[in-house]
């Protein structure tokens, strides 16, 4: 796999580590609250992300249009000079304009690295994915304890290395793996932004019911989490379960709710410290799925990954909700440990309800309803059905299965490899158990068998 890797798709790391820079600065700088720069911050985000849902398919593909690579860039830049600017003087509004600006460059930024990063395979979206996370929180950790100048400095200098390596990404990828200008029906799937935004509100309410001091032991979730997958995929590709590692935040966050329920030794710490490896490994693998359903199916990446980052609502709901409960708005339970079973008991029957619903192995397909799409006649839908429901007939593996749909998809054997991240042994042996399985000798016999590639 290392010879398939590129240093510029690891750029993703300076963006993610402006946009935590961003919430550590904001947490304190405006007066409403712990945590209202923050949420102002993800408001805005999820402006720009409401705004990529409704507006995709004018935009797509957001890379083509250049401006929007360096408005991101822009946009973040004036963020660091605003807090520069509150640090400084203490003047509120420059940092309500910090969080503003930041907020709109950081989803920019998120929404052009989702589309560069679909454009590759399984297998390498979690090794750029999962390596931008950890080298961006670790690069994050180290911003946050600067101030003024060279704060403002750092932050701007990883603002515009995310756009160099945005510019000089795409012209790297081929053109038949570049994101598409159109694609077909797209079903909204409401089950992974809820469950994922549940977690989100039981951290948000952790956070101000009971805040783990300055936050390191969330980042060092982060940190581990990240770590934990990028290592299960770049050194045992051949042995990761996709499924296993999925279900395991549902295990993480509830034992981390546990330990401080319990009231176990540093029962706070450990429980922050779990709560934030479940959650963000579950956040991590999402965004890998959303960019693999992109890559493989023709979804536009601007509709999965904006209606994925809607989940950032269950955060300031939970910020809000407990700091309602704090000042007696809202009644809270009457001690600590009962608030626990609540909200364990919210972790437990959203992930009971999203992960345990199906033994499917290709589960992801259905939160896009490709059965029904199928049925309504979309092109994109038959298509990828009728791959499905070959490859259960002749029983092809789950790597022959992924060989066939990109051989079905008209893909060469050299893209193949790179994508898998196989030899050419390898694939050739992989290709002759698929023409034996299911009787034919050539790729012009699979085209006849599944018929034409939708455009």
């Amino acid at each position: 796999m290392l010879r398939n890797l590129s240093p510029v798709f690891f750029g993703f790391a300076f963006a993610r580590a402006c946009n935590d820079a961003f919430f550590y600065y904001l947490g304190s700088a405006l007066p409403l609250g712990a945590w209202a720069g923050q949420d102002v911050l993800s408001m805005a985000m999820l402006v720009v992300f409401v705004a990529a849902i409704l507006l995709a398919r004018k935009l797509a593909p957001l890379y083509l249009r250049q401006g929007f690579i360096w408005a991101s860039a822009a946009l973040m830049s004036v963020a660091a000079l605003c807090l520069w600017g509150w640090q400084s003087t203490g003047v509120i509004e420059l940092a309500l304009v910090a969080a503003i600006a930041g907020g709109f460059g950081s989803a920019l930024a998120i929404l052009l690295w989702s589309e560069l990063q679909c454009c590759f395979g399984s297998l390498l979206i979690v090794v750029y994915i999962a390596g931008g996370f950890f080298f961006g929180s670790l690069l994050g950790w180290a911003i946050v304890g600067l101030e003024g100048p060279r704060m403002a400095a750092v932050l701007i200098a990883c603002a515009l290395a995310s756009s160099l390596c945005l510019r000089s990404g795409f012209p790297l990828i081929q053109e038949c793996d570049l994101p598409r200008k159109s694609w077909g029906k797209v079903r909204f799937p409401w089950k992974l932004v809820l469950v994922l935004g549940v977690y989100e509100f039981v951290i948000g309410v952790r956070e101000v019911v009971a805040p783990g001091g300055d936050g390191t032991m969330f980042l060092l979730g982060v940190l581990v989490s990240a770590l934990i997958v990028f290592i299960a995929a770049y050194f045992s590709p051949e042995k990761l379960d996709f499924m296993l590692i999925f279900r395991a935040p549902f295990a993480l966050v509830v034992c981390g709710l546990l330990f401080a329920l319990l009231a176990l030794p540093l029962g706070d710490a450990v429980s922050g410290f779990l709560s934030s490896l479940g959650y963000s490994m579950m956040f991590t693998l999402i965004t890998v799925l959303m960019c693999d359903i992109s890559h493989r199916y023709g979804v536009s990446v601007l509709v999965l990954c904006g209606i994925k980052e809607l989940s950032a609502i269950g955060l300031i709901a939970g910020h809000s909700c407990a700091a309602a409960g704090v000042a007696g708005v809202l009644p809270l339970p009457p001690d600590s440990q009962t608030a626990e079973v609540i909200l364990t008991g919210f972790v437990v029957l959203a992930s009971v309800f999203l992960l345990f619903g199906s033994k499917d192995e290709r589960w992801g397909l259905e939160f896009f309803g490709i059965d029904r799409l199928a049925a309504e006649g979309d092109a994109q839908g038959v298509f990828v059905l009728r791959c499905n429901e070959l490859a259960d007939m002749h029983h092809l593996s789950p790597r022959e299965r992924e060989v066939f749909q990109l051989l079905a998809l008209g893909k060469s054997p050299v893209s193949i490899e790179k994508e898998l991240c196989i030899a050419n042994g390898t694939l050739k042996s992989h290709t002759r158990r698929i023409y034996q399985k299911l009787g034919i000798h050539s790729r012009e016999e699979l085209r006849t068998l599944v018929g034409d590639v939708p455009k």
